[in-house]
């Protein structure tokens, strides 16, 4: 039987003399890659079929610096939850290349009936790439269903998901967090070091500052982000982050970086040249939400935060040695 008659998709390809079959079938949600020899009067498997278990969305052929592919993507969820993972899968006619490069990130409102997706490709993160990879990644790029963000931006978003997913409990029972290491070169210390010259002025705010407002300076830093909708990391990238220089107490500076819809109050460490997610909290933007009005040390090792939630004042205390939460 000729495998043509069950094939989907499928190419004739000669190498070093030898005819070929390269062919493709979609089955539900599963996607398979066949290679056959042609031989005078049928087709002879070659191998065990490729199997991609995800949804299809197109299948092509391409020649990328004179060797011929067929191209497929297809989209399903990805390994973190909330995320989906766009993929560009590429298999050479010989059937002994395999190469792919994928787009991860949060679903955004479609177009029509178009997905989209706010994230940053895998590829990028790679050290060496050759034609085929760069061609892919064009492809990604070129792609008007994919918001690509900044590196600086999406490291950020990882680690304020992470603090999400570790400290559920936080605004509620919790009497105790999970502190995050932030990159040096992600978008949240950007912003924190972009009106790192606002610090000086919060050093009045130190222990027994309770209720003082002193030290609050505003400033616009230099790291890009944006305004998403609380409980999702995410929003359109473009926007400038507002960061708010608090306080600092020996060998600590604190500040609070509204960026991306969250708030998030972040302790530098001077010695260390490191920084920590401390705390991560959607944003309040009506006067009726809950918000941020106060930050600083209560004593060396200990921040304090104040938060208005209506007509309410609640303040929240939390040790940087042993990460122990109080309420109050």
């Amino acid at each position: 039987m000729d495998p043509r008659d069950t094939l989907q998709y499928y190419c004739d390809y000669t190498q070093a003399g030898k005819k070929f079959l390269l062919g493709l079938n979609f089955s539900g949600e599963e996607a398979r890659v066949y290679t056959y020899r042609v031989l005078r009067r049928s087709c002879a498997p070659v191998g065990e079929p490729f199997k991609v278990e995800a949804l299809r969305d197109s299948v092509s052929f391409v020649n990328v610096a004179g060797t011929d592919y067929i191209l497929f993507s297809y989209l399903h969820d990805g390994e973190d939850p909330g995320t989906l993972d766009w993929t560009l899968k590429a298999v050479s006619f010989s059937g002994d290349r395999f190469e792919h490069v994928n787009f991860v990130g949060k679903p955004l409102p479609p177009e029509g009936e178009r997905f989209r997706i706010e994230g940053f490709s895998g590829s990028a993160m790679r050290a060496n790439t050759d034609e085929l990879t760069d061609y892919l990644d064009s492809l990604l790029l070129s792609d008007k269903r994919l918001v690509v963000l900044p590196e600086s931006v999406y490291k950020t978003d990882k680690v304020v998901e992470w603090w999400l997913q570790n400290n559920p409990s936080a605004l509620s029972s919790a009497k105790k967090v999970l502190f995050a290491s932030l990159p040096a070169d992600c978008s949240a210390v950007v912003a924190f070091e972009g009106s790192a010259a606002g610090a000086g002025a919060g050093a009045g705010a130190g222990a027994g500052g309770a209720g003082s407002r002193a030290g609050v300076a505003d400033a616009v830093g230099g790291a890009v982000g944006a305004a998403g909708g609380p409980g999702a990391v995410g929003g359109g990238a473009g926007a400038v982050a507002k960061n708010k220089v608090k306080s600092k107490s020996g060998r600590y500076q604190l500040a609070s970086v509204d960026l991306r819809g969250y708030t998030l109050v972040i302790v530098k460490n001077v010695k260390k040249n490191s920084h920590t997610l401390v705390w991560a909290e959607p944003t309040g933007v009506k006067k009726s939400d809950r918000r941020l009005v106060n930050l600083y040390f209560a004593d060396d090792n200990t921040i304090a935060m104040v938060f208005y939630h209506g007509n309410s004042m609640l303040k929240y205390r939390i040790a940087l040695g042993s990460a122990q939460l109080w309420r109050s």
